[in-house]
């Protein structure tokens, strides 16, 4: 009794007894999901500066020496 076609459930099924995987997967994808979500973030701030340190630039306010000292420290 308990089982189905002589299989007692856990080398049945679609994984068989490769079950424990699809949680793995899961939080491995999400954990990868959000590194992925904070490195981009990361990138997009760091260009934004730039953005910022050329238009300053562009405008006068800061020297070619200070503009090329920023945009070491941001990079």
């Amino acid at each position: 009794m308990g089982y189905c076609f002589g299989l007692n459930g856990y080398g049945s099924g679609l994984l068989g007894s490769y079950w424990w995987i699809m949680p793995l997967l899961f939080w491995g994808l999400i954990i990868t999901g959000v590194v992925f979500f904070i490195r981009s973030q990361k990138n997009r701030s760091s260009r934004e500066a730039l953005s910022i340190l050329k238009h300053e630039y562009a405008l006068g306010n800061i020297t070619r020496e200070e503009f090329i000292t920023r945009k070491k420290d941001l990079q």
